[in-house]
């Protein structure tokens, strides 16, 4: 077998392994996902500028976008996102050629339906 067939099967194997390992782990937040969701709830208090954000984010917005959308200025919504982040609720996604930073949420949200939950607790979004 050539040398570029074995690596693409090693590939493959490293690429299984992870996805199952992953799996494992989501089972296993789910099933203690109350205790998971408290974490994140503290994260966003009763911050409805938070809410805001985190709504907005897309992975598709730059922080100057986001600014924009959610009608909040940049320095405010730079503390927010510190905290977004901080609290392993969104990540960085890319950095666009102008150097900005794209947002995304990670996957916590998917996971622990925390979009679903901001929509109990502060109400569905507007628009």
């Amino acid at each position: 077998m050539p040398e570029s067939e074995k690596l693409a099967e090693n590939i493959e194997k490293i690429k299984w392994r992870l996805e199952s390992i992953d799996a494992s782990q989501v089972f296993m937040i789910k099933a203690d996902s109350e205790k998971y969701l408290k974490v994140a709830k503290g994260v966003f208090g009763r911050s409805k500028r938070k809410v805001k954000i985190y709504r907005s984010i897309d992975g598709k917005k730059s922080q100057t976008e986001l600014a924009n959308d959610t009608g909040i200025d940049e320095g405010n919504l730079s503390r927010e996102i510190k905290a977004l982040r901080e609290g392993g609720l969104i990540e960085v996604k890319r950095i666009a050629r102008d150097g900005s930073r794209i947002y995304k949420k990670t996957q916590w949200d998917r996971i622990l339906s925390i979009s679903k939950w901001l929509d109990r607790e502060f109400g569905k979004e507007e628009g």
